[in-house]
């Protein structure tokens, strides 16, 4: 929901709008403790809207007095409300996707956890084998795992893992034999681990999810937003290509939040080329900056460090 500018000549920021604009609201929450952020210490105890923009926010007396009769009234017995949260980088697409199809290795605290994790996940599935966010410092083997364990999973299907960072992987017998000389050289190919460019080589060989699957990635990753109060999005696009889920959804009138979406910089000049730049789109959904990266993570030990 989006605020209205408020009428010139209002006794508060806050006072509620007395004007034939004024539409009647569907709802009106009120007994609250509203942080509006309009000011340093500002607080508002009610608001109301109809349906997705705010028509009044002030206190519980002026914005009452605008309920019609069908409007649905909440009390909130003085719990706090905030605006939306807004997360300023996140690979959306990807996480959602990682949700549906990856073993979640978050919080692992043994290598031979995360080999339970992943052979559980091999048990309900078919072909690649993926799982993310380990971190071989929080391990009490205190290291990467290794190519030869993740065979222990399994000996003829690829996998590949992703550290909590997405910088640094590790993949087994099955998916480094995928790859092509100049690939597997790319990383250590006797401890299978793959770090920042070098995992593209694996990535690029895993199925892409359906347009369908795409819409439901997304919508899976907005569910765990939104029930953490994330309600808008700068989200990385890992190819360009991610952009159909998005608008896909937004078109049918199904996207939950505000997504403002970052291409790779290597996408910019053919963006350009089609009329696409920062700002194209409408409030629910637009093209924002590009992506550059330069360096790597210190988690992952690929950043480079001066002595």
């Amino acid at each position: 929901m989006k605020h209205r500018p408020w009428p010139h000549g209002s006794a508060s920021p806050f006072a509620p709008r007395h004007n034939a604009c004024v539409l009647t609201p569907n709802t009106i929450v009120h007994n609250a403790n509203v942080i509006t952020l309009a000011g340093a210490n500002e607080r508002a105890t009610a608001f109301a809207f109809a349906a997705d923009r705010f028509v009044a926010v002030g206190n519980d007396r002026d914005v009452l007095a605008l309920a019609g009769n069908d409007t649905k009234k909440v009390d909130l017995g003085g719990r706090t409300v905030v605006p939306g949260f807004i997360d300023s980088h996140i690979h959306l697409y990807w996480f959602g996707s990682s949700l549906l199809r990856e073993a979640n290795l978050v919080g692992a605290a043994s290598v031979d956890e995360i080999l339970s994790r992943l052979s559980e996940l091999a048990r309900r599935t078919d072909g690649w084998i993926r799982g993310h966010g380990f971190d071989q410092s929080k391990l009490t083997d205190a290291r990467f795992p290794t190519r030869g364990e993740l065979d222990r999973v399994s000996a003829d299907r690829p996998i590949v893992i992703s550290r909590i960072c997405g910088h640094a992987g590790v993949a087994n017998s099955a998916a480094i034999a995928l790859l092509d000389p100049a690939e597997r050289a790319a990383g250590d190919e006797h401890s299978g681990l793959y770090t920042e460019g070098a995992l593209w080589a694996f990535y690029r060989r895993i199925p892409p999810l359906t347009e369908e699957e795409g819409e439901a990635a997304v919508l899976a990753a907005c569910d765990v937003l939104l029930k953490t109060g994330i309600t808008a999005v700068q989200t990385l696009l890992d190819t360009p290509e991610q952009m159909i889920a998005y608008s896909r959804l937004r078109r049918a009138g199904r996207l939950p939040i505000r997504v403002v979406a970052m291409p790779p910089y290597a996408a910019v000049e053919d963006l350009h080329r089609h009329g696409i730049r920062t700002g194209f789109g409408d409030e629910w959904l637009k093209f924002g900056a590009a992506k550059l990266f330069s360096d790597g993570s210190l988690g992952a030990q690929t950043a480079l460090l001066s002595s």
